[in-house]
């Protein structure tokens, strides 16, 4: 069918009499009803869609195993989408979605995808970025939105080792990069992934296929599904090669298809002689290429093992034209493509209103017969649960050997139906499987509350695994509390127990934490003579929560006698006393200063000794504490005095906080207009900030400051600083160029054992010319992809930040801060939210760097990419 006129389509996918098309803003039913080959009728079925470049587009369609059809995101600017059909809008950023064209629902998945996710036959789901070329996603959207008062985690893991941008086996010539994402000869720009699922070639495990269309090859990676949390590895044969490779360097597979018949799979050969989309080409290289080289050369491959005879069955059927009962038996056949294409097609007809549940009962044989392969056993319960989930016998499911049957029962049934059978319940949850368990921790949340006691148990068995941990608080809302008793009273004390003790005080706090703050004291006190630093730290995730919801720990305390509260003064007291003097508050623990931000009596001395923890014979996680609880108290103006002499780290942390709220701001900006301090011992971050702040008045303030505009030519700059490029004709000091890169580099960008990776591996620039280095480094705005801008966040409490985002979920957004640290800020507490349209990398490095200095730090730059930089 030929859709004229159409711009970017992202994907397709065979629908009733017509196709869905994905095609930005819109996903759309296209109809062919006069057979001219045209399609003239078109229903926009969902809208809102980012129209981004291509590859950042939402793409893909993918079947499940629960009927719905699955897209990667493409970037994490989509935003709200709209179902026209129901009208129903669901937020989806940073995730990717699922959809189901027959009743027009939508949902955002965990995500977020760049470019397809895949599916294996167990019901796992996987994706993949440019540099990161396989993770399987652990947890859905729909259990981390269960709760809003926790930070939900990172839903997904990554499979191979290294997991960003590890090396591939090229047999073309490698090519001339363009930017500076990866180095060359490793994982690029990772795409279009799929999962073999054509048992014939007889392997055993999981077998996964990643495109990587800049080093014309495909790669193969095995999965190895021992645990909740899966890893994959190449296979002994494919150390030092690639599954698929091609000398020729227009080949550019960009998407992996499961085969209808007996091929392997089908590869789509995007064929072109230049894959980089030109915003990230430098203007004067394009002049020299033509970028649609190949735009008509596209061609689809068939793979096949080698050796292999072909058959009969190798023709490509159409399964439409079959019977309910013809579609049932090709449910039981091996091929996933064709199990798949019968479960669409019989969910297709029961959607049109016919009575399939004869037909249906052909499966019960199969579903429970434990010598029929396990993928069409799965397949087939999935069938029955959504069109005669009544037929089904649970209990004997759910008592298979097989974990795979066990884990698919519970997803497609869920546990309602057995939730009064305490035998089979408790065998469950002590199940020999993990993943089984886990499973149950998740499916116990959609049970009344009076019916998830099994919980306490999974919760003390199993704190240890972070993925229980995740199952356990998705559905710990209305329980929470008990399960905190149960955890506190029979759990040995770990770091995992803090984490779970956190979540679960936040749970229970909820959106009412000042009726739940005693009940929670006493619960963490229990028993306590003397409070020990698990618990110091636990008072203080609760006494934030309590804080950032606009409770009064005072007022809410003063009359109480309880015993958690006594323990409390208690405890105040004997801190506010230890902190006082110099001899004995260097031995305090890290969470007992973090605690004294929230002492309600005393406040003055408490300042005093927090501002004395400043100095320099502490060391940087104890004055980062000392910060923050300074901003607990709310007296952070001293801060604005020291700031000037303390340490590199230190200042960062201090800016970070004084950044926070506008009348601390405020504070910084006239500690400069009073020359406390100086522009120039701000960070660059810290200028960027002030330059965009939302407060017009303050923005102004710091323009005078400035006595310039925000609309400098970064060119001239550049040029000033081209001095710097002979760095390998003069002396140069590696030390100082290391102590440079630690010192302004080092909190977002890793290199030579150095750092963190929050913004692009600098190992990429080894593929760079060091003047593209220079101007990166001077002038960060001039090509920015959407990942890497500065966001800025106000939460309900009056609070603002500014950083990148670097995750979001169903009920957080994690933002990495200008200081190196991460910030976690749960969904509902979040006022505003704003993109800027400048990088999280800030321009004015040439206000902290001299032409001289940049000269070494480009040594070192140089120096690290060679590999040769001394730890």
């Amino acid at each position: 069918m030929f859709l004229d006129g159409l711009k970017f389509p992202t994907g397709v996918f065979p629908w009733r009499d017509g196709l869905l098309v994905c095609a930005a803003p819109e996903i759309f039913f296209a109809k062919d009803s006069d057979g001219d080959g045209k399609a003239d009728l078109k229903e926009t079925l969902y809208t809102g869609f980012s129209e981004a470049n291509p590859q950042h587009r939402v793409n893909g369609f993918e079947w499940g195993l629960d009927g719905w059809l699955y897209l990667a995101a493409g970037n994490h600017s989509n935003g709200e989408i709209t179902s026209v059909k129901t009208g129903k809008k669901v937020e989806t950023s940073g995730r990717d979605i699922r959809i189901d064209p027959h009743t027009g629902d939508v949902e955002a998945v965990s995500g977020p995808s760049q470019w397809c996710r895949c599916r294996d036959d167990f019901g796992n789901w996987y994706g993949n970025d440019n540099t990161w070329p396989l993770y399987q996603y652990v947890i859905e959207d729909r259990f981390l939105n269960r709760n809003p008062f926790v930070a939900s985690p990172t839903p997904y893991v990554h499979l191979p080792t290294p997991a960003q941008s590890p090396p591939v086996y090229p047999t073309s010539q490698t090519e001339g990069r363009f930017n500076d994402l990866s180095t060359m000869n490793r994982f690029t720009s990772a795409c279009g992934p799929a999962i073999g699922r054509n048992p014939r070639r007889g392997l055993t495990g999981v077998e996964a296929f990643v495109c990587e269309p800049v080093h014309n090859l495909i790669s193969r990676l095995v999965i190895e599904q021992s645990g909740v949390e899966f890893s994959g590895h190449r296979t002994e044969g494919d150390s030092s090669s690639e599954f698929m490779s091609s000398t020729d360097n227009w080949f550019r597979p960009v998407r992996i298809l499961s085969a209808p018949n007996n091929d392997l799979v089908w590869v789509i050969d995007m064929y072109r002689q230049v894959i980089e989309h030109p915003e990230w080409i430098p203007e004067a290289w394009q002049s020299s290429m033509d970028l649609y080289a190949g735009a008509n050369f596209g061609r689809i491959y068939a793979l096949r093992e080698k050796g292999a005879a072909g058959s009969e069955d190798d023709s490509i059927p159409n399964l439409r034209k079959l019977s309910n009962e013809q579609l049932i038996a090709r449910l039981l056949q091996p091929n996933g493509w064709q199990r798949d294409t019968a479960q669409q097609l019989l969910l297709e007809r029961h959607h049109s209103g016919e009575d399939l549940s004869q037909t249906i009962r052909q499966l019960e044989g199969p579903t429970y017969d434990t010598s029929v392969p396990t993928a069409t056993r799965i397949q087939s319960i999935w069938l029955l649960s959504q069109i005669e989930p009544q037929q089904a016998d649970l209990t004997r499911l759910l008592g298979d050997e097989n974990e795979d049957i066990v884990i698919n029962s519970i997803r497609a049934f869920g546990l309602g139906p057995i939730s009064d059978d305490e035998t089979l319940m408790r065998a469950l949850c002590a199940h020999v499987s993990a993943r089984v368990r886990y499973q149950v921790g998740l499916a116990l949340g959609a049970l009344p509350a009076e019916k998830r006691l099994p919980l306490k148990a999974l919760a003390v068995e199993n704190l240890e695994d972070p993925w229980m941990r995740a199952a356990i608080l998705s559905s710990s809302v209305g329980v929470a509390e008990s399960i905190l008793v149960e955890v506190c009273k029979r759990a040995e004390v770990s770091p995992a127990r803090t984490k779970l003790v956190d979540g679960l005080i936040a749970t229970a706090m909820g959106d009412d934490p000042e009726s739940g703050i005693i009940a929670i004291l006493d619960s963490l006190l229990l028993g306590t003579a003397d409070v020990q630093p698990w618990q110091m730290a636990a008072l203080v995730s609760a006494l934030d929560n309590l804080k950032r919801k606009g409770g009064n720990l005072f007022k809410l305390t003063e009359s109480s006698n309880s015993k958690g509260v006594k323990v409390l003064r208690k405890t105040f007291q004997t801190l506010g006393q230890l902190a006082s003097d110099p001899t004995t508050r260097k031995n305090l623990p890290v969470a007992a200063i973090e605690l004294l931000g929230h002492s309600f009596k005393n406040v003055e001395g408490v300042t005093d000794s927090l501002l004395a923890m400043l100095g320099p014979q502490y060391g940087i996680d104890f004055q980062s504490a000392a910060v923050a609880s300074l901003g607990r108290i709310g007296n952070v103006e001293p801060l604005v005095k020291i700031l000037k002499d303390a340490g590199p780290s230190l200042q960062s942390r201090i800016q970070t906080m004084l950044l926070k709220r506008i009348d601390w701001t405020q504070a910084l900006v006239s500690g400069i207009e009073q020359s406390e301090l100086s522009v120039d011992d701000l960070t660059p971050s810290t200028r960027e900030i002030l330059s965009e702040h939302r407060d017009d008045a303050l923005k102004q303030r710091f323009a005078d400051l400035l006595q310039q505009t925000s609309d400098t030519d970064r060119s001239d700059i550049v040029q000033q600083y081209r001095p710097a490029l002979d760095f390998a004709n003069s002396d140069r000091d590696l030390g100082v160029g290391r102590r440079l890169f630690e010192t302004n580099c080092a909190a977002c960008h890793k290199l030579g054992g150095i750092g963190r990776s929050v913004g692009p591996d600098l190992a990429g620039l080894q593929s760079k010319s060091f003047e593209y280095i220079l101007a990166a480094i001077i002038d960060p705005n001039r090509a920015v992809e959407a990942k890497y801008r500065a966001y800025k966040i106000a939460t309900e409490d009056g609070s603002f930040y500014s950083g990148m985002i670097i995750e979001e979920s169903a009920t957080s957004v994690k933002m990495a801060m200008a200081d190196g640290s991460e910030f976690v800020v749960l969904r509902n507490e979040i006022e505003e939210m704003e993109r800027s349209s400048k990088s999280f990398m800030p321009e004015g490095f040439e206000e902290t760097i001299t032409p001289v200095q940049m000269k070494e730090l480009l040594a070192f730059i140089n120096e690290a990419l060679s590999g040769n930089s001394r730890e």
